[in-house]
């Protein structure tokens, strides 16, 4: 029997018409909240820092860690709950004082009880800033991996297309970088599920990440 990470409401395993057998690693697959309209609320009350301060100009770099959780849905998939650290990177350029698009690449990690879960998406994000400094929004098409495994080595994967979307919020620091806290959520919809054969095990992969986080970029 597999062990729960957290407060399971399982699913019966089903292997898919055609498919070899029901996979190992089938009522494991979590789903995963947080609470995040406080933090919502926080970024979209805090005053602006003085206009003038700095301005956004040519090539831009930046980065954080932070804690994140995930959500997959899927024809075998079951209902618990968990978290796990995450940490991104982002690169790109200024389109204008108050646009910039860059690469955004985010990893989130879970390790627990025999299961280690990875979850990693590359988006293509814009990122608007309706004040010179302060409130920035970003949002893009980006792309989602998952993969499980567990001690004998059975895998469960899925890579699916979907979107970023999330906000944050820029503290200056004095030098040439600036803070940012922000909140971001990834989701993808119409993957599927392969296990360690390439063999289809579910389709109608939904997949999501709500990502806290800290980081810095430069000016």
């Amino acid at each position: 029997m597999p062990v729960s990470i957290a407060r399971p409401l399982p699913l019966p395993a089903r292997a898919l018409p055609g498919s070899a057998r029901p996979h190992p690693l089938a009522a494991r697959v979590p789903r995963i909240v947080v609470p995040v309209l406080p933090i919502l609320a926080l970024l979209l009350v805090l005053p602006a820092p003085l206009a003038g301060q700095s301005l956004r100009d040519g090539l831009w770099v930046g980065g954080g860690v932070g804690g994140s959780s995930t959500r997959i849905t899927c024809q075998v998939c079951t209902a618990e709950r968990a978290t796990g650290l995450a940490a991104y990177v982002q690169v790109g350029g200024t389109v204008s004082p108050r646009t910039r698009v860059g690469l955004e690449g985010t990893g989130w990690l879970k390790d627990d009880l025999g299961l280690n879960q990875k979850v990693g998406s590359l988006s293509l994000a814009t990122y608007f800033h309706p004040r010179q400094r302060g409130l920035f929004f970003k949002a893009g098409p980006s792309v989602l991996i998952y993969r499980a495994t567990d001690d004998d080595d059975n895998e469960a994967r899925s890579r699916s297309f979907g979107a970023i979307v999330g906000l944050g919020y820029e503290l200056p620091t004095g030098g040439s970088w600036v803070l940012t806290p922000a909140i971001t959520v990834h989701a993808s919809s119409f993957g599927r599920m392969e296990n360690e054969e390439g063999d289809v095990i579910s389709r109608d992969v939904n997949l999501s990440l709500i990502q806290l986080s800290i980081g810095v970029t430069t000016r």
